[in-house]
């Protein structure tokens, strides 16, 4: 499975806690396991406060998570202070039990490598970020 979707080899601290994330470069929002959230006794705050989900066709469509929550993250070695996360409460699979993070590319891109003039990013398939 990794091959078709990636591994976790990063590790970030979320609220005090480390974890393993895979920082995916396509997404819109960032996830986090509804487990870790749990283990974490984040605050679950209803998706409807923040975003409809729909479809292409504007249609509503159902969503299975406990809705969204906010963390502090720090990057071990980029960020020496937490920075303030959105996350999206996503329900538990096989994947999740392993990687409970997916991060937004544009989060990272954002946030930390400012803080690091000579972070580059790279991927075997993207080349140099950003």
């Amino acid at each position: 499975m990794d091959r078709l979707v990636g591994s976790a080899n990063e590790v970030v601290t979320i609220e005090d806690r480390s974890s393993t994330y895979l920082l995916v470069s396509g997404a819109m929002v960032s996830t986090i396991s509804d487990t870790l959230c749990a283990d974490l006794d984040l605050p679950v705050q209803p998706l409807s406060a923040l975003l409809e989900v729909e479809g292409v066709g504007g249609q509503n469509l159902p969503y299975r998570g406990r809705g969204y929550t906010v963390a502090n993250l720090t990057f071990p070695g980029v960020s020496p202070h937490p920075i303030e996360a959105l996350f999206l409460i996503v329900p538990e699979t096989s994947y999740h039990l392993r990687i409970p993070l997916l991060i937004k590319r544009t989060f990272y891109r954002r946030f930390c490598v400012g803080l690091v003039p000579h972070l580059q990013l790279t991927s075997p398939v993207y080349g140099n970020w950003p």
